[in-house]
């Protein structure tokens, strides 16, 4: 008898809603901090500043850092030039 009432039990599950405007303020932190890091590897992969591609690394920091990491691979930038001689 008592496992028919724990069964007739209604389970409530609470999730926490995301709406579109937490979603935002989410989203646009993170697109701050992967912008700041793709200006960093901009700047190191080109050895100073260059416009198109710091541009691109804020506008699109997504495309940028997979389309170096794919091109270039992803710690050639960050080795030190001594490790190649």
């Amino acid at each position: 008898m008592n496992s028919n009432k724990k069964d007739n039990k209604k389970t409530i599950e609470k999730f926490v809603k995301i709406n579109e405007k937490n979603f935002l303020k989410i989203y646009a932190v993170i697109h701050l901090i992967l912008a700041m890091f793709a200006v960093g590897v901009s700047i190191k992969c080109e050895n100073g500043f260059e416009l198109v591609p710091v541009t691109t690394a804020i506008l699109c920091p997504h495309f940028f850092l997979i389309f170096t990491a794919a091109t270039r691979g992803i710690g050639s930038c960050f080795l030190s030039q001594d490790t190649y001689e």
